[in-house]
């Protein structure tokens, strides 16, 4: 069981949960692309 917003990345070490520098840019480019997909469809 991990603490409350911690996980271990595959070498074990323990990480926040979503502090990953390159999650952080792909969440970013998806929701850049949804808000795209909506304002064209207004």
């Amino acid at each position: 069981p991990h603490d409350d917003g911690e996980i271990e990345d595959a070498d074990g070490n323990k990480v926040e949960e979503e502090s990953s520098d390159e999650s952080d840019e792909e969440e970013e480019e998806i929701s850049t692309t949804l808000n795209a997909d909506d304002n064209e469809s207004n």
